[in-house]
C-alpha cells in the first residue's frame, strides 16, 4: 500500500515503524462469555423421495443393503452390521417414501432416488 492510499491515513505510523501488530477492530467483549439461551438447535434435513420398487428389489438377492422403516430398527441394524450398507426409509403422511439416514455406501440407494423435478417439497 502506498502512502497516498486513503486507508493509509487511518493507520498509526508509529505502530508500523515499531512492527507492532495492527488490529482492524477490537474483540467483542462479552461478560458472561457463551450464553446458550441465545442459540436455537436446528437440524437441516434433505428430503429425498425414493421409488416404491425399492422394496421389490430388496426382496431379491441382488440388493446389497438392509432397509429399515423405523429409527430403532435402523440403529439395531447399524450396531449388528457395522460394515454393511443400511438405509432408513420412512413413509410420510401422503405415502411417499423418504430417505432419512444411511450407514455405508449410497450407491444402491441412488438408483431409487426420484429425480428432483418429481420430488415434493417438504417444509
Amino acid at each position: 500500500m502506498s502512502a497516498e492510499f486513503p486507508a493509509a491515513k487511518f493507520l498509526p505510523l508509529v505502530a508500523l515503524l515499531e512492527e507492532k501488530e495492527l488490529t482492524i477492530s477490537a474483540p467483542v467483549f462479552i461478560t458472561t462469555a457463551y450464553n446458550e439461551s441465545y442459540y436455537i438447535d436446528r437440524t437441516l434435513c434433505l428430503q429425498k423421495c425414493i421409488k416404491d420398487n425399492i422394496f421389490i428389489d430388496k426382496i431379491s438377492k441382488d440388493f446389497p443393503a438392509f432397509v429399515s422403516s423405523t429409527e430403532q430398527e435402523f440403529k439395531q441394524f447399524c450396531q449388528m452390521n457395522t460394515n454393511s450398507n443400511i438405509h432408513w426409509l420412512q413413509k410420510d403422511k401422503s405415502g411417499k417414501i423418504l430417505w432419512q439416514e444411511s450407514q455405508g455406501s449410497l450407491e444402491t440407494l441412488r438408483r431409487f432416488v426420484i429425480p428432483r423435478d418429481n420430488t415434493q417439497i417438504y417444509s
